[in-house]
């Protein structure tokens, strides 16, 4: 399903031209691909995009009061999915990942297991839908940007495809994946809060202390990894925190993964060149030209 979705994507690009990747391919991509995952129809596409971006102005304006308004709206989205689930499921019909978040059982500590509220079913899809759409469309501009400013690697990544290169978790694009994630990773930094008294760099940070985590900087972090700002998609990659690690290591790297290596083997196979079309453009949105 993910194949398809990028390939159809790929073939509805216009060629000879300047395309608007953010806009007219990343969105759409992210979306279509999480609407397959969960099993939404095509008809939430538009109203969810717009719902992304009401989320975002909110968030950044740090207003409160819309934010709250906007989660309200799309509690909506989801409260009919999981009514029309219900339905499905009574008639017998076949389910999906949204369908079998009703019967998923939970257990916290001290408790009996259980069934999700749909309080606790929405919240969990809320949080899944802004981390997975806005991620995977960011993440859809870097690596058409990368591929653009590196033209060499580029065309060998092509060439690997049309050699016949094993389409899997080992391919020189699956390898690529990695590394330009580690280079250039979405989501560059994250919060957390010190449990108890910490001696970091010089410093004490007593218990209760809020803490920066610049993911970004740690994988170009010389002392994890040997010339660590020149591209090398062959280095080990064992100690990328690009999807974290121990008790915070994403759940979703594999879908991920996955998702990543398909997308550029479905754009460098439906494409003969990407390139920097205006300069004066910024590299969160990247034109390209498709011969």
């Amino acid at each position: 399903k993910i194949r398809e979705v990028v390939k159809n994507l790929v073939a509805d690009l216009p060629r000879g031209t300047e395309v608007n990747v953010m806009e007219g391919f990343a969105q759409a991509y992210a979306m279509r691909i999480q609407n397959a995952f969960m099993g939404w129809p095509a008809s939430l596409e538009k109203p969810l995009i717009e719902w992304i971006e009401k989320n975002r102005e909110a968030t950044l304006r740090r207003d409160r009061e819309q934010i709250g308004k906007v989660a309200l709206e799309f509690d909506t989205y989801i409260r009919e999915l999981l009514d029309a689930r219900r339905e499905q499921a009574a008639a017998g019909n076949p389910q999906d990942v949204t369908a079998e978040l009703l019967t998923d059982t939970v257990q916290l500590p001290g408790e009996e297991p259980r069934t999700m509220t749909d309080e606790e079913i929405v919240s969990l899809i809320r949080n899944w839908t802004v981390g997975e759409l806005s991620t995977v469309s960011a993440t859809v501009g870097v690596f058409v940007n990368f591929l653009a400013r590196n033209r060499a690697e580029q065309d060998r990544l092509r060439a690997s495809l049309a050699d016949g290169n094993a389409l899997d978790d080992r391919s020189e694009i699956a390898l690529a994946v990695e590394e330009i994630m580690r280079l250039e990773d979405t989501l560059v930094t994250n919060r957390r809060i010190t449990t108890q008294d910490t001696e970091l760099g010089g410093r004490t940070l007593p218990a209760g202390s809020r803490v920066t985590i610049n993911w970004a900087s740690a994988n170009r972090d010389e002392d994890a990894f040997e010339d660590a700002l020149t591209y090398n998609p062959h280095r080990d990659q064992s100690r990328n925190l690009v999807y974290g690690d121990g008790i915070h290591v994403c759940p979703g790297a594999p879908l991920a993964r996955l998702e990543l290596r398909i997308l550029l083997e479905e754009l460098l196979r439906g494409t003969e060149s990407i390139e920097i079309a205006d300069e004066s453009e910024k590299p969160a949105t990247v034109n390209a030209v498709y011969p």
